[in-house]
């Protein structure tokens, strides 16, 4: 079992506390941003953002 990696992260000045989590359909990661988030720095489907993420190593 793989653990999400827990991670900070921010986009256009906007920053939350997420984690990592293993997609293994496409061998990626998934990195979930709150709605308020998305709702700040205007998101939508499809858009493209920056994000800077730091990663906290597994315990």
């Amino acid at each position: 079992m793989v653990l999400p990696h827990a991670s900070r992260a921010v986009i256009s000045g906007a920053g939350w506390s997420t984690s990592l989590f293993p997609d293994s359909k496409s061998g990626s990661y998934v990195l979930p941003a709150k709605k308020a988030i998305r709702t700040t720095v205007s998101i939508s489907v499809g858009g493209q953002v920056h994000i800077h993420l730091e990663v906290s190593e597994p315990a």
